[in-house]
């Protein structure tokens, strides 16, 4: 039984469950996401609920293992690649976790790196622009230059922001098109 998925994985013309149909496609998925089909993703479930057991228990590097994990599980999930970001910016990058700047924007960094490196593999990558552009112009662009320092202070937090809203925009995001045209009125 434990096989089963591995076996009809491999077939050809096996069922729409196990994943896309398109050879193109099965063939970019990780060599664990295609032996596992479905699985995968309940995998990588269980991985995200122990990642935020290391975390509250603080053992930050055996958590970064673990997402790590997850995300080769099911790369193609929007939700794992944002929840990982998410503790990286707004919880690593926090002003309670740094005292220094730099060391938040190191973290602050390592999580939009991380969003966009989820916008090349994911299945709706224009949710993970769209969370990046909010996350630049909506959120970062508002701290005080001094607080954060960003290279090109927040005038490029919020140039990057719009791009990122743009690429979410062309990728058919909801409610992208009217977040944009609203950071374009308030900036007028």
């Amino acid at each position: 039984m434990l096989a089963a998925p591995f076996v009809l994985a491999h077939l050809p013309g096996s069922a729409a469950w196990l994943g896309p149909r398109d050879a193109e496609a099965r063939a970019a998925m990780g060599p664990v996401q295609r032996a596992l089909g479905p699985l995968a993703s309940v995998a990588a479930s269980v991985e995200w609920v122990r990642f935020r057991v290391a975390l509250r228990s603080g053992d930050t590097a055996r958590a970064y293992a673990i997402a790590d994990s997850a995300l080769e599980l099911d790369p193609l999930g929007t939700s794992g690649w944002l929840d990982y970001a998410q503790h990286l910016i707004f919880e690593r990058g926090s002003f309670l976790e740094n005292e220094s700047p730099e060391a938040r924007r190191r973290w602050i960094q390592s999580g939009l790196d991380l969003l966009a490196r989820g916008e090349t593999v994911c299945r709706v990558p224009g949710e993970l622009a769209f969370q990046a552009g909010l996350i630049r112009s909506g959120y970062l662009a508002a701290i005080p230059d001094e607080d954060l320092r960003w290279p090109g202070g927040p005038e490029a937090l919020f140039d990057q922001g719009r791009r990122d809203l743009l690429r979410a925009v062309a990728a058919g995001r909801k409610g992208a098109r009217e977040v944009l045209e609203s950071l374009d009125e308030a900036d007028r």
